[in-house]
């Protein structure tokens, strides 16, 4: 019985895509945190510097986010992509 050769499912631009919107809203849900601790703090604080950059740093995170993901959905969504996939 001849071997079956494994091929990943998702093309490898898809999968970059994937792991490069995931990281950056990782990285917008923790400066926002910190932005939060360094300007606000009302319902707590943990021990982080006091970074007043912080904020241009969440937003350049958060740009890249929204600059990046309409790539992904409209290669992901592509109905060549879902046809070529099946």
């Amino acid at each position: 019985m001849p071997a079956k050769s494994s091929q990943p499912y998702q093309p490898l631009l898809l999968r970059i895509l994937h792991g490069i919107t995931g990281l950056l809203a990782i990285a917008a849900i923790i400066t926002a945190f910190w932005t939060y601790d360094t300007y606000d703090g009302r319902w707590g604080r943990i021990p982080l510097p006091k970074f007043p950059e912080i904020e241009g740093i969440h937003g350049t995170f958060g740009l890249w986010t929204l600059l990046v993901f309409p790539v992904f959905v409209v290669y992901a969504f592509n109905p060549l992509n879902l046809i070529n996939a099946q």
